[in-house]
């Protein structure tokens, strides 16, 4: 068995005092009925008579702390404070008792102290002749508390043997231990239930707080047309997801991926800053460290974590832009190119929204949670195009670029312009510029694609190479996996679409 803490005394089996919190426990354990069995041991007729055993109880404390003779007596129901007083001097002076709802303590040491200084320094320093001590102590607090209705009544085992007779199940000599709760209550479990409700409530709060300024912070950024997904797609592209770097318990510095919901208040903060540092900094760390200075005016952002059974909470983090000091961390992690996919997903979605006048700036938070899924279906079909775990970085930015250029190419084109007959690369980007700005649930480029060939009479041929050439998506076309080429997909897409009007076409000429 291994050695009890040091700020613990042992004073019985059941009694234990804590020199730490200066409190005085007591289990007091509830004695039951388990069994019934009748009595053939004497010259009398048999007679059913009760085995008990003791089975869970409850706890009760006396904390000493309180100034002067006060402390305080919890029970089960409560707590509540009462006088540790010196007994009355007397010829026969009492050395345990009580007086209305108070303790007296006499000189329970043999020298002059009493009180509760007297009960302080025999918890202190039990001895083994201090029994009827230690029993007349439990026997009068326990008489306190259920003065003070602290307690519930205690079982009584007779009244249980009685029940158990007239149970359906009953049989003489049965075991019934498991009718009974072994669990010991305490006062302190209360505390730990309303403490613990307190703290979900204040998380709740603080999450809610944390989720409300993001929103305003947001807002107030689109606005001023400072937002993020008001940037150019070329000052975008340089966004990276936010790392939290942090120290275990070893010391030693470590990164962390927050959960998505904190990318865009934390991308936006750096932008207004003028940071292009992703990593962030416990506050809490970086305020207690003597060699970490942080920037006059710096204000620190609330990220919404999880811990690991999903509870959400929040923690403060500087941008390491605002720290300076040989205490900042330099590990800096490689890009994770998931992660800033993600972000850029969602940036992009919020872009084109804003763009189309689609943008409900009512409604932000709204909006973010539909970036967020688009995000998400984003990145689930992006997944099966590429091999994220193979991927260069640098080159899948770079075919982002070339996305974006000519996404930019198509939203500026002039709808309205003449084009030369055989002029493929203007009459093509004039299409997908008219069918990106029409609502359908079928993809612009498969509409424009397909009036290319019906309309255009364009041949199979030219509409591959238009859409390899000027189609954003077909940018990663050397990036994806073998037969998921997005230009392929979508010429098949386009071409199993048309084969239904061709033979209807042929059905009719016929």
């Amino acid at each position: 068995m291994p050695d009890e803490p040091r700020n613990i005394v042992s004073i019985d089996l059941n009694m234990q005092y804590d020199l730490q919190e200066d409190t005085l426990r007591i289990h007091r354990p509830y004695l039951h009925c388990v069994q019934v069995v009748l009595n053939k041991d004497s010259n009398e007729a048999p007679y059913p008579q009760a085995r008990t055993a003791f089975i869970g109880g409850y706890v009760m404390e006396l904390d000493l702390r309180p100034e002067g003779e006060k402390a305080i007596l919890r029970g089960v129901e409560g707590e509540k404070e009462i006088s540790v007083l010196p007994s009355k001097v007397e010829a026969n002076r009492t050395l345990v008792g009580r007086s209305r709802r108070n303790l007296q303590i006499g000189e329970i040491l043999s020298d002059s102290l009493v009180g509760k200084e007297a009960l302080r320094a025999f918890l202190r320093s039990p001895k083994e002749k201090d029994t009827i001590i230690t029993q007349y102590l439990e026997m009068n607090l326990r008489a306190i508390l259920e003065q003070l209705h602290l307690i519930p009544p205690e079982p009584d085992f007779l009244e249980e043997m009685k029940m158990l007779q007239q149970r359906d199940d009953f049989e003489y000599g049965k075991d019934y231990t498991s009718l009974y709760d072994n669990k010991v209550h305490a006062f302190r479990e209360e505390v730990e239930k309303m403490v613990e409700k307190q703290n979900k409530e204040k998380t709740a709060n603080e999450v809610k707080e944390a989720s409300n300024a993001f929103s305003a912070l947001m807002e107030k950024a689109h606005e001023e047309g400072k937002a993020v997904w008001q940037m150019s797609s070329e000052e975008r592209s340089g966004l990276r997801a936010p790392v939290l770097v942090y120290k275990d318990k070893e010391g030693n510095d470590k990164t962390f991926s927050p959960p998505v919901a904190n990318m865009l208040p934390a991308v936006q903060h750096q932008l207004e800053i003028g940071s292009k540092d992703p990593r962030w900094i416990p506050a809490k760390e970086a305020a207690a460290n003597p060699d970490i200075a942080i920037r006059k005016g710096a204000k620190a952002v609330t990220f919404i974590l999880f811990t690991k059974d999903k509870q959400p909470y929040t923690k403060k983090f500087f941008n390491m832009a605002d720290v300076s000091g040989k205490g900042v961390p330099a590990l800096t992690p490689a890009p994770e190119l998931r992660r800033d996919v993600y972000l850029h997903d969602m940036i992009d979605y919020l872009a084109r929204r804003a763009e189309r006048g689609t943008f409900k700036d009512g409604n932000y938070f709204m909006m973010f949670m539909d970036a967020k899924e688009a995000a998400n279906k984003s990145f689930h079909a992006k997944k099966e195009v590429y091999d994220f775990s193979n991927l260069d970085y640098e080159t899948y930015m770079k075919a982002r670029m070339e996305a974006q250029r000519r996404l930019d190419v198509i939203l500026k084109a002039d709808v309205q312009a003449p084009v030369p007959e055989k002029d493929y690369e203007k009459a093509f980007i004039q299409l997908l510029a008219k069918e990106i700005r029409q609502p359908s649930t079928t993809n612009y480029v498969i509409r424009a694609a397909r009036k290319a060939l019906n309309e255009l009479k364009w041949q199979e041929n030219v509409v591959k190479v238009v859409m390899k050439a000027f189609v954003p998506q077909a940018a990663f076309d050397n990036l994806a996996r073998n037969g998921k080429q997005p230009s392929s997909v979508l010429m098949a897409i386009t071409l199993k679409g048309i084969e239904p009007q061709k033979n209807q076409e042929q059905a009719a000429a016929r």
